[in-house]
C-alpha cells in the first residue's frame, strides 16, 4: 500500500481526480453505447443533423466570452483567504469575502443576459443554416429550437459550477456533473429507443437540468451569500476582469473555428452522412482530450492559490507531474482508439461506415495529442490571471478555420484533418512553448526557475 500511495502522490491523484475520473469513466461507458444507439436508431442523414446541432450550439462562446473560466480563476485567488464554516457558509477575511460576493453577483447577471441573447441569436442563425441545405426528409425545425432553448437555460446557470470550482469544491462539482451525465445519457438512450429522433437531444438536456436543483440545495448557504450586496471592497469588472476576459473571450471566439467548424463544413459541402462521420469521430477525439485534461483542470484552483501565495516551486512541481500523467493518458488513449478504428474497418464491421476511415482518424488523434500539450501550458499561464496567448490563439484559430474550410471543401475530412494538424504541429506547439518559458521566467523571477 505504501508504494501505491507514493505513486498516487507523485501522479497528484487525489479526491478531485477520482471524482473527475468517475465522471469521465461514465463517458467512456456511455460514449460507445451512445455511438451504437445513434448508429442503430438514426439514419446516416439524421446522424449528420444531430452532430451538426451540437457544433452550432458551440456558438454560445460568442456570448459567454470565456467568463466562466475567468470566474474560476478570480474566485480561487479570493478563496486563498476564505473557507467554509460549520454551516457551509463563506467565512474568512472580510475583504476577500466581499470581493467574492461581488464577483458572483456580476457573474449571475452576465450569464442570465447571455442566455437570452444566445437563444434569440443562435435559434435564428441555425434555422437559416439548415434551411439552405437539402433536408433529406429530416424534420429538424422544432427539435432544433427546443434544444437551443434548453441550452440557453443551462448557460444561465454556468456561474454555479464556476464559483464552486474556483472555491476549491472540485470533488463536489464533479459528483454533480457525474449525476448530470448519467441522467442525460439515460434520457438520451430512452428517447432514441422510443423513436424520438432529433427530439432526444432536447429531452436529454431537460432531464439533466434537474441536477441543478440539488446543487443549489446542497450549497444553499454558499449561494445565499450572493443574494445580498457586498459589504466592503468589490471586484471592478472593467479594471480587473475585463483586461483578462477580453483576451480570453477573443481567443474563445476564434477557437470556434478551431474546434467546431469541421462538422458544419462537411454538412454544407459533402452532405449530412459525411458530417455524421466527422461528428462521431470528433466526439471520440474530444472525449480523450477531456479525460486527460482532468489532471490539469482539477488542479487549477490549487494553481491559483499557490500563485497568490507566491509558492512557485510547489506550483511548478505540481504542474510538471500533472502534465506528464495527463500526456501519458492521452497518448495511450489515442493509440487505443486508432487501433480500434483500424480493427473495425478490417473486419468490415457493419457500423464502421459511421466513423471516418483510419487515415483521417489517425491524423485527427495525433493533432489532439499535440494540442493537449498546448492546453497544459495555457492552463499554467492563465492561472496567473493573465492572458498572454491572444495573438497566438487568434492566428492559429483563423488559420485552422481557413484550412478546414478550404481543404475540407476540396478534399473532405482528410483535407480538414490535415490542415488542423499542420497548424498545431508547425506553429502552435513551437511558439507556445517559447511563450511559456518566457512568461514563466518573467513573472516568477529567479525563484521561478528553481524547479526547471
Amino acid at each position: 500500500m505504501t508504494v501505491i500511495r507514493r505513486l498516487a502522490e507523485f501522479a497528484e491523484f487525489d479526491r478531485s481526480i477520482a471524482d473527475a475520473i468517475a465522471t469521465r469513466a461514465w463517458s467512456f461507458i456511455s460514449g460507445p453505447i451512445s455511438l451504437l444507439i445513434i448508429a442503430k436508431y438514426l439514419s446516416p442523414d439524421v446522424q449528420g443533423y444531430y452532430y451538426t446541432f451540437f457544433s452550432l450550439l458551440a456558438l454560445q462562446i460568442f456570448v459567454e466570452l470565456a467568463f466562466s473560466f475567468v470566474i474560476n480563476q478570480f474566485a480561487s485567488h479570493e478563496w486563498a483567504h476564505l473557507h467554509f464554516d460549520e454551516r457551509q457558509a463563506i467565512a474568512g477575511e472580510p475583504r476577500a469575502r466581499s470581493r467574492l460576493i461581488s464577483l458572483g453577483r456580476f457573474a449571475f447577471k452576465w450569464f442570465a443576459a447571455a442566455g437570452v441573447i444566445f437563444v434569440a441569436g443562435v435559434s435564428v442563425a441555425g434555422y437559416r443554416f439548415f434551411s439552405k441545405s437539402p433536408s433529406h426528409g429530416v424534420v429538424w425545425q422544432f427539435p432544433w429550437l427546443a434544444l437551443v432553448a434548453m441550452t440557453g437555460i443551462q448557460l444561465g446557470t454556468l456561474p454555479m459550477y464556476s464559483l464552486l470550482e474556483g472555491c476549491n469544491q472540485i470533488s463536489a462539482s464533479y459528483r454533480f456533473k457525474l449525476a448530470q451525465a448519467i441522467i442525460a445519457s439515460l434520457a438520451l438512450w430512452g428517447a432514441f429507443v422510443s423513436g424520438w429522433g432529433l427530439w432526444a437531444a432536447a429531452a436529454s438536456s431537460a432531464a439533466s437540468s434537474c441536477v441543478l436543483i440539488a446543487v443549489f440545495f446542497r450549497y444553499r448557504r454558499f449561494f445565499g451569500a450572493f443574494r445580498s450586496a457586498p459589504s466592503g471592497e468589490t471586484i471592478h469588472w472593467k479594471e480587473e476582469i475585463w483586461p483578462m476576459q477580453w483576451r480570453l473571450g477573443m481567443a474563445a471566439v476564434v477557437n470556434y473555428f478551431m474546434f467546431n467548424l469541421f462538422t458544419p463544413v462537411m454538412f454544407r459541402y459533402h452532405g449530412a452522412a459525411v458530417a455524421g462521420q466527422m461528428g462521431m469521430t470528433w466526439s471520440l477525439a474530444m472525449m480523450l482530450q477531456q479525460t486527460a485534461g482532468f489532471w490539469i483542470t482539477t488542479k487549477m484552483p490549487r494553481f491559483g492559490i499557490l500563485i497568490a501565495k507566491k509558492d512557485y516551486k510547489t506550483l511548478d512541481g505540481l504542474f510538471i507531474r500533472s502534465s506528464l500523467v495527463s500526456l501519458t493518458l492521452i497518448v495511450a488513449g489515442a493509440l487505443g482508439v486508432w487501433l480500434l478504428v483500424v480493427l473495425v474497418n478490417d473486419l468490415h464491421f457493419r457500423w464502421s461506415a459511421r466513423i471516418l476511415p483510419p487515415l483521417p482518424t489517425g491524423i485527427l488523434l495525433l493533432a489532439s495529442v499535440l494540442l493537449h500539450i498546448s492546453a497544459c501550458q495555457s492552463a499554467y499561464l492563465r492561472a496567473h490571471k493573465r492572458e498572454p496567448l491572444l495573438a497566438l490563439n487568434m492566428i492559429s484559430s483563423v488559420s485552422i478555420g481557413l484550412l478546414v474550410w478550404y481543404l475540407g471543401k476540396k478534399f473532405g475530412p482528410l483535407g480538414a484533418c490535415s490542415g488542423y494538424l499542420a497548424v498545431i504541429a508547425l506553429y502552435v506547439i513551437p511558439y507556445e512553448t517559447y511563450l511559456w518559458r518566457h512568461y514563466r521566467a518573467l513573472w516568477h523571477g529567479p525563484r521561478g526557475m528553481e524547479a526547471a
